[in-house]
């Protein structure tokens, strides 16, 4: 009989509790999924206010997005289609104040390589209706939530292990 190393105990005890392992799997998945954000700052993505570029316009149109998570905008000089996503704050009142046809201006980031750039701050007939620093305030925001969601799914995760290991040698000790 060959002998069990360390990570084969754990593994033969979690797969007695496969319950507690798949809990602890999804919330462990759950956490790295959030932690890419964390680790690249909360500010990831959010460019420097002078670094934004300003195109204006007449708003062509303005629809929502994919699942209603953002507000695709298109003015008539420039072919780019801007986007203005939930992680932004405010979504139903920029889009409330918009309409077809009214001069807008959307400052974006140059360097955004996609076909869809962000619009980091909206003027409608020359009148900001949501500022890069209200942007930029509740981008932070979003940020700080998957930080605490991270270090909940990562506490939960932590339980649910020992939990299930604890469970695991306290059958064995029964059972011998």
């Amino acid at each position: 009989m060959r002998a069990r190393y360390p990570i084969e105990e754990i593994a033969a005890q979690l797969k007695t509790n496969s319950m507690f392992f798949w809990a602890s799997a999804l919330a462990a998945i759950a956490a790295s999924l959030f932690a890419w954000s964390v680790l690249v700052g909360p500010g990831y993505g959010l460019p420097a206010h002078d670094r934004l570029v300003s195109s204006s316009g007449y708003l062509i149109s303005h629809k929502w997005g994919y699942r209603s998570y953002t507000i695709r905008l298109r003015m008539d000089k420039d072919p780019r289609e801007f986007v203005y996503t939930e992680k932004m704050g405010d979504k139903l009142g920029v889009w409330k104040r918009l309409c077809d046809g009214c001069r807008i201006a959307i400052w974006s980031d140059p360097n955004d390589q996609r076909s869809s750039p962000f619009a980091f701050q909206i003027a409608v007939d020359d009148q900001i209706i949501r500022s890069y620093g209200d942007v930029k305030a509740t981008w932070l925001a979003d940020g700080a939530r998957s930080l605490m969601f991270m270090l909940v799914s990562g506490l939960i995760s932590c339980l649910f292990l020992g939990f299930g290991l604890f469970r695991g040698r306290s059958r064995q000790r029964i059972s011998s």
